[in-house]
This record gives structure tokens, sequence and C-alpha cells, in this order.
């Protein structure tokens, strides 16, 4: 697996800070270039943070005080799906900081990524079907979106990716790279009609 081309110089304009990354396999070589072919420098271990800029499935590694022209920090592989290897290290970035549930619905807000042009996604599954994943919002800019339409009741998670572009979609940016993060729980409250009819009010966002 390879990066057709590194983009160092596009890295220092996109970015505003490196984003951090929990390395999830045992074992994870750092690459000389963006190239598994590439010579390995060292290994990373699982359960390490590291901080970096990512491009595609890779994630360039910073150094302290660098930046991504100056960094002699290696390549990491984070996405090793197209060799059946899965996720081999996860953004710490998006996050959600606050959960909001209600009823039937969620209000879900994130700190910004720290990229200049940034869409975010938002996922949710039910906490015993994790693999059944359903796309609330797709295209987000803001950094709060309200999920409606969910199972009463229940326990369920979320999670954010943020979708960084070369440029403002509106302007032909193209996707530079897509950070997914972990997921977060929330439990969401009783139905409706289990609720006294004076409280109705306390769920204002699931019938909007």
């Amino acid at each position: 697996v390879k990066l057709k081309e590194p983009l160092q110089n596009l890295m220092e304009v996109l970015y505003t800070k490196a984003v951090d990354y929990l390395i999830l396999k045992p074992q994870l070589p750092i690459h000389r270039r963006p190239s598994t072919s590439s010579r390995t420098l060292g290994q990373l271990k699982r359960g390490q943070i590291v901080s970096g800029w990512p491009q595609e499935s890779w994630l360039l590694l910073a150094e302290k005080g660098t930046t991504p022209k100056s960094t002699t920090g290696g390549w990491v592989l984070v996405d090793a799906s197209c060799l059946g290897l899965g996720q081999q290290a996860q953004a710490q970035w998006p996050v959600p900081k606050e959960l909001r549930p209600f009823s039937e619905a969620v209000v879900v807000e994130w700190t910004k990524f720290p990229a200049r042009h940034v869409e975010y996604q938002v996922e949710w599954a039910d906490e015993s079907e994790k693999d059944k994943i359903t796309v609330a919002r797709s295209r987000e800019t803001m950094t709060m979106a309200r999920v409606h339409e969910l199972p009463a009741d229940s326990r369920l998670i979320f999670r954010l990716t943020a979708k960084v572009y070369t440029a403002p979609p509106e302007q032909g940016g193209e996707i530079f790279t897509e950070a997914v993060g972990p997921w977060e729980e929330a439990e969401t409250g009783a139905t409706i009609e289990k609720l006294e009819e004076g409280n109705l009010c306390v769920d204002p966002l699931a019938n909007l």
C-alpha cells in the first residue's frame, strides 16, 4: 500500500494542529515513506498515543516542535482495510464532547476538527447491534447535530467522522482524508406514552 503523492506543503495549509491517534495493533511499523514496502524506522505499540497529520490512509508522525515539512517522524498506515487488517490506529478527534439524550432524539456536540475545510458525518447504532450503523447526518458543517427518530429507552452509541477537504467543497475541493472518531454511549429516555402528559415538553426534538 502506497500513498501516491505525499503533500506535506498542503498539510501546512490545511491543518491548524496535529491530530492524536490511539494505536490499536500490538505492533505497528513506522515507515520512512508512506509505503508498506518502505524502510521501517521503528515500531509503535498498542495503547500508545501519537500525534500527526493524516493524508488518505496514512499518518505523518509529528515530533515535538515540528511541522509537516520539518518532521522526520515517519509514516504509519492507520487504515489497512485494503489489506484485510482493518483499522490500525484510531483518531481521537472528532469525538462528542456532549450527548444530550431525549426520548427519541439526541443532541450531539463536538469540538471543531483542527483543519480549515471540514465536513462531519454523524453515525449511530444500537449498542447490542454495532454492525448495523445508521448515518444520521452527512456533510454537516456545524459542530452540533440533532439526531431524530431514535428508539426510545435504548442504549445507543454515536460516532463522528471528519472529512478534510483540500479546499471548500463548493469550490471543487477534494477529500484529503477522513478521520473516524471513537464511539461514545448515550441512553435515550422512556417513550412519550410512558411519561405524564404534563411532562411532554421534556422531549422538544423528537417531533421537529
